[in-house]
């Protein structure tokens, strides 16, 4: 029923926190740290993806002044 009216498990949660002062048991920090790594994962994933499409305009930004230095020593 909190779920209905928009009170959701987290929001509960940082009161309950609140309640103790800051403190949490060593399972609130599992399940923080659990949604953190989670968080971290997808964030990765999600800036892997948009390099891997733009892999060839960061080649060519990266290749450019070692190209240029190889030519000038040559």
């Amino acid at each position: 029923m909190a779920t209905l009216l928009g009170t959701s498990s987290k929001a509960k949660n940082k009161a309950h926190e609140e309640e103790l002062g800051g403190q949490m048991s060593f399972l609130d920090h599992l399940d923080e740290l659990r949604s953190r790594i989670i968080r971290s994962i997808v964030f990765v994933f999600v800036i892997f993806i948009g390099c891997w499409f733009v892999s060839d305009h960061i080649y060519n930004f990266l290749a450019v002044p070692v190209q240029r230095a190889l030519n000038r020593d040559s």
